[in-house]
């Protein structure tokens, strides 16, 4: 085997590997979405108050079908690359275009979540303060 032969399947083999754990991440963060405990409430919960917590989850319910519909465009993009990436010999203008595509419909989906974030900081009523004043 030629030395650019090796490199050429060194580098499908490691882009083999981060697709699939890719398709891994994606797959499982979609499972979660739709059953069960929301992974993106959790993951807010180490981060922000429960105010901001429950705002954010209203925000989600509110607005289910953009963040699903983003889900499933993501979700088509990466089921695109995946078929590109099990053609032999791999067509690299039209992998570098799906990953492209993924890359987009990846940033689409934080852009939607991060806007609804920002509307549950606008929204969070703030904590109740304690207005007892400590006597010593």
């Amino acid at each position: 085997m030629t030395r650019s032969g090796m490199l050429r399947t060194a580098v499908f083999v490691l882009l083999a590997m981060s697709l699939a754990g890719n398709f891994f991440t994606i797959g499982y963060l979609a499972h979660r979405w739709q059953s069960g405990p929301n992974v993106l409430s959790m993951a807010l919960a180490a981060r922000y108050s429960p105010e901001v917590q429950r705002a954010f989850r209203e925000v989600l319910r509110e607005n289910r079908s953009t963040v699903r519909a983003a889900l499933a465009e993501l979700r088509t993009a990466r089921d695109a690359q995946e078929a590109l990436a099990r053609q032999h010999p791999v067509d690299e203008v039209a992998m570098r275009a799906a990953m492209a595509r993924v890359r987009t419909k990846t940033a689409g989906l934080q852009s939607i979540l991060q806007d609804y974030l920002m509307m549950a900081l606008r929204n969070a009523e703030p904590p109740a303060k304690d207005d007892r004043k400590t006597t010593g």
